[in-house]
Formats: structure tokens, sequence, C-alpha cells
């Protein structure tokens, strides 16, 4: 996406270089074409060199995926997720103070279910002390984001579906809207900005 989007190509250097040592550290380096990567960031490629190393970067990215779902390797693929899910919270704490955007406050607190659903991950593997480290680390977030209130609305009359058996099931659809406001904003980005420097081991 980097090197299809910039027209100055050398600035993908230093993520392609930030990539390579996080693959290695990892043990996915296998998984990436840097040599490619790296031909294209530096010099002029037509669009359909670009798409070739779209389509190739998509099935290295699979093939990644199903490396990381390995018993061996669900663990550190769960650590990527969680990273990834709290550097967006970082942005999105951000922008939404910043700009003091209502939608973006309500998308922040819509958070606190993602939270829930890669907590309820990460406590398959609390035998892990790294795991266990990330869990007791995440607690004060997620204190702060489960107390926002969620209000539930309604939208339309009742419908009727049926299953693949044939039986009939009735069901509502509904509207959640989280109601946040920038104290509490102001509350999730210190929680954040504590987890990251934990985590990450961020300097001051």
């Amino acid at each position: 996406m980097y090197i299809s989007s910039f027209e100055q190509k050398s600035a993908t250097l230093r993520p392609l270089n930030q990539i390579r040592e996080l693959s290695n550290a990892l043990y996915l380096s296998q998984f990436f074409d840097f040599e490619s990567l790296k031909d294209l960031a530096t010099a002029s490629a037509s669009p359909e060199e670009v798409d070739s190393l779209l389509m190739m970067s998509t099935v290295q990215i699979n093939d990644m995926e199903r490396e990381l779902l390995t018993p061996q390797r669900v663990e550190t693929g769960l650590f990527m997720v969680l990273g990834a899910w709290i550097e967006g919270m970082h942005l999105l704490n951000h922008y939404a103070q910043s700009q003091n955007d209502e939608t973006l406050m309500i998308r922040l607190g819509d958070q606190q279910i993602c939270l829930i659903i890669l907590e309820e991950w990460l406590r398959k593997f609390e035998h892990n002390d790294e795991v266990n480290e990330v869990l007791t680390a995440l607690q004060p977030l997620k204190q702060q984001l489960i107390s926002i209130e969620i209000k539930t609305k309604k939208i339309g009359k009742p419908q009727n579906t049926y299953d693949m058996e044939g039986n009939e099931t009735t069901y509502q659809i509904t509207q959640t809207t989280p109601i946040i406001n920038m104290v509490k904003v102001n509350s999730i980005f210190e929680e954040v900005k504590r987890f990251r420097k934990k985590i990450f081991r961020l300097q001051e």
C-alpha cells in the first residue's frame, strides 16, 4: 500500500527496514520478498509490476497467517493483533481529542467490544507468563472502556426468518450507541499511553 500510494517511494525504505527487523525477530522473514519490495521502493515501477507485487504479498500474508495459527505460534499472532489494536486506539484517541469529533468518540466507545473479544482469546493462554503480564496491564484500560454506557435502540418492526431446518425465528434489528464525553476520552487516552509504555517498553 505504501509503495502504490506515495509518489516519493524512497519514503518507504525506513518502514521496510523496520518490518524486516520485526519479521526476523518473529522468525517470519521467509514470508516477505524484501528484495522486490526494496526495488519497487527505490525505482519506478509500472502499474502491472505493482499489481503483481500486491498479489504476491497477499499470498505471502495468507501463508504467514496460517503459520501464526499453528499451536506453537498462536500467542505471537495474538500479540500482533493486540499491538495493531492498541496502536489504532492511540491514533483514534489522538484524533478524537484534537478534533473533538463526536463520531470518533463514538467509535472509541465501540472498542470495548473489541477489547472483550481480545481478552477472551488471551485468557486461553493464561499459562504463558507474557500473556499474563499483558492481561494484567490491560485491566485499567478495560475498566475505562467497559464503564462507558451503551444505549440500545430498536429499529423497525420485528422480522421473521427461517434456519436451514425450517424453524422460524423472530429477530429485531438494534442500534447501539456509546454515551461518551471528552472527559472519558481523556481518561481512556491516559490508560492507552500507560499500556503502550509498559508493553512496548517506550521511553519518556
